[in-house]
């Protein structure tokens, strides 16, 4: 207590309604060391990101940046990585993992390892492995962020056919087509657990 007034201790700052002390990352998302007198005044923040302009949130590296003083201007590539003004360029270690990763890898650590994953490969470190077949996107193998055409995310972040518009899983699994296409001479269908004739067209029945 300095006077009448409560301070925080350790690298806690007060909280906006000065109600709490809080770390400062909670103040100021992926921030490391806040201004003691203005919390809400970011000084620097964690690795792969650099306090805005105004200090008031932090924003990533360029693209392959381990740290940078803005989001134009890296001070340190991760490895395998050169800064080339403007960018951090793939070296030849680093071109070497792009090619025997076969494209899974979108950046590298070194010339085995990734960073990160390209489209449809979601990170299990050190390398990516592949999204469901469906899936456009990915975090992990048993759900999506976003689909493959046509294909459309449900509220299980499972990607699924649209069975109000008539697509139905097509007997492959690979893509979704209408129900007189995925069963022959049928007029309507059901989905569950798989797509199964309900009636039939005229002139065929069940």
């Amino acid at each position: 207590m300095i006077g009448s007034m409560c301070l925080c201790s350790g690298l806690t700052y007060v909280d906006s309604t000065q109600t709490a002390c809080l770390s400062c990352s909670l103040i100021i998302m992926d921030c490391s060391t806040c201004n003691d007198t203005l919390p809400t005044t970011c000084l620097s923040c964690v690795a792969g990101f650099s306090p805005s302009n105004d200090q008031s949130s932090c924003i990533a590296c360029p693209l392959n940046c381990g740290d940078c003083s803005s989001s134009t201007v890296c001070i340190t590539c991760n490895l395998g990585y050169n800064w080339n003004g403007t960018d951090c360029d793939c070296d030849s270690t680093c071109q070497n993992c792009l090619t025997i990763t076969a494209g899974s890898c979108s950046a590298c650590l070194d010339a085995l390892n990734c960073l990160g994953c390209a489209a449809g490969w979601y990170f299990t470190n050190p390398t990516c492995t592949p999204c469901m077949p469906e899936c456009q996107a990915c975090g992990d193998g048993i759900s999506c962020v976003s689909c493959n055409s046509p294909f459309i995310l449900n509220a299980a972040r499972l990607c699924v056919c649209n069975n109000t518009a008539d697509d139905y899983l097509s007997l492959n699994g690979s893509t979704c087509s209408p129900c007189s296409v995925v069963k022959a001479n049928c007029s309507s269908c059901i989905a569950i657990p798989t797509t199964n004739c309900s009636a039939c067209s005229v002139g065929f029945f069940l």
